[in-house]
């Protein structure tokens, strides 16, 4: 994993997740709004420049983010891949590493992870 110093910004509904790394222009986020009673909805997961990519920020950031929610009274964390400039199937990828599962396997758009 790469260097660098993780944050946490969290208010009622929502929390965010940023990854500043060794140099200025290394920079990440994961980000998730409560949608409902015990749900949340991950807005996005973005590790940027591409060349800081594959070395487990995403993954830091995401494990940070799921356990920032729980303590927020999550039970289902949803996530709907798509945008940015990455493919959606490394997209897909991702998150079913982070312990995700596709909850409409017909149309492979909808993932959930419950704590």
């Amino acid at each position: 994993m790469s260097h660098g110093t993780y944050d946490v910004i969290s208010y009622e509904g929502h929390v965010t997740i940023i990854w500043r790394g060794d140099s200025l222009r290394e920079r990440g986020t994961a980000s998730a709004d409560q949608m409902g009673e015990d749900w949340w909805w991950v807005c996005r997961v973005l590790v940027d420049p591409k060349d800081v990519r594959g070395q487990g920020i995403g993954t830091e950031l995401i494990t940070r983010l799921k356990a920032e929610v729980v303590k927020g009274g999550c039970r289902r964390l949803v996530v709907s891949p798509g945008g940015y400039d990455m493919d959606q199937s490394k997209q897909r990828q991702f998150y079913i590493r982070n312990g995700f599962s596709a909850e409409d396997a017909e149309h492979d758009r909808v993932y959930v992870w419950r704590p």
